[in-house]
């Protein structure tokens, strides 16, 4: 049962939405287009906020890679300036706003991946909404995700032989 501003785990419907939402491009504007990087954004009946959605293709980073660099909280902090604690209580000095939908939806691609991300948010406060939705682009910076120096520190430990901890120094 869904209840209006109360946090709750994802159901398989809301998975479905989530990924039909990302394959299917009719009724969405695209904003922007760079190398392997798209972001589209549409206007939902019932809603005065924008919904956006990103993808990002990365040619030789398997999906179970990906998936693992986006749920591994304490490596994604290091990425992800948002994800810097995990508890944020209510306080009176601030407005907390309402995620109507957001996601991600990963994808093999050849030998790599493509990444989607969802985003739809009622970030409520006195902000108009002509300013929230020009701003409005996700907070996840896909860019940051591709391969670089730092690209050593993800460990596929699900390849690590038993009884033996991954590590990253090489033998």
């Amino acid at each position: 049962m869904r209840v209006q501003g109360i946090a709750r785990v994802l159901e398989d419907s809301d998975y479905l939405q989530v990924k039909s939402t990302c394959l299917d491009h009719q009724d969405w504007v695209q904003v922007y287009t760079k190398k392997e990087i798209s972001i589209w954004s549409q206007l939902l009946p019932n809603s005065c906020y924008n919904m956006i959605k990103a993808s990002a293709i990365y040619k030789d980073i398997p999906p179970d890679i990906v998936f693992d660099v986006l749920q591994d909280s304490e490596y994604r902090s290091k990425w992800d300036k948002y994800m810097t604690k995990q508890d944020y209580p209510p306080n009176k000095n601030h407005v907390r706003g309402n995620v109507i939908l957001s996601g991600y939806y990963i994808r093999a691609k050849g030998d790599g991946s493509e990444v989607f991300y969802v985003s739809h948010v009622d970030p409520r406060g006195k902000l108009p909404t002509w300013f929230v939705n020009r701003i409005d682009m996700p907070r996840i910076d896909l860019k940051k995700c591709e391969r670089s120096e730092e690209r050593q520190e993800i460990v596929d430990e699900s390849k690590a032989a038993p009884g033996k901890e991954s590590d990253n120094e090489e033998d």
